[in-house]
């Protein structure tokens, strides 16, 4: 009787254990702002529209903070509006910790109005291997005249997880 009680028991304790769902970390929530300077490598036209190859120096501050170099395209459409897709090698901090992230940005500049997009973690390394997220940007882009101290090329906002996938 014991041992049909015990085995019982260790059965239940088993179960239980084993209908247990791995639970994540509550995201990290990180904001901030950003300036930058780019080089264009080339140039190409089709038809009306021209597409911008160029190099990107960026400086992070906020919750990630640090400096990124990306490459990107920029598609300038003849009906008003730009296109933006954008490869970063991040190199900073997040939540005190240390590594490098490859961020993915794409986004958008109506005619007459600010860029804005979108932003995902692709992959990361150091204490940032764990890293996935993703979040907006927002901002009038760079501005070789009219640029004032204190007013950054871009801002961002999101979500960063820190458990393995």
């Amino acid at each position: 009787m014991k041992k049909l009680l015990l085995t019982v028991l260790i059965a239940c304790a088993l179960l239980v254990a084993a209908s247990m769902v791995a639970e994540a970390t509550s995201p990290t929530e990180v904001s901030g702002e950003g300036d930058y300077t780019f080089q264009v490598s080339s140039t190409r036209e089709a038809g009306p529209n021209l597409f911008m190859h160029a190099t990107e120096n960026e400086q992070w501050r906020g919750d990630m903070t640090g400096t990124g170099n990306s490459e990107f395209t920029v598609g300038m459409f003849a009906a008003g509006f730009w296109t933006v897709e954008l490869r970063c090698e991040f190199q900073g901090a997040i939540g005190g910790k240390q590594g490098t992230l490859q961020l993915l940005m794409v986004g958008k500049k109506p005619l007459g109005s600010d860029w804005h997009g979108k932003w995902v973690i692709g992959g990361g390394g150091g204490g940032l291997s764990n890293a996935h997220g993703e979040g907006i940007w927002w901002g009038p882009g760079y501005r070789s005249d009219g640029k004032v101290d204190g007013d950054p090329d871009f801002r961002y906002s999101g979500q960063v997880h820190f458990d393995p996938r």
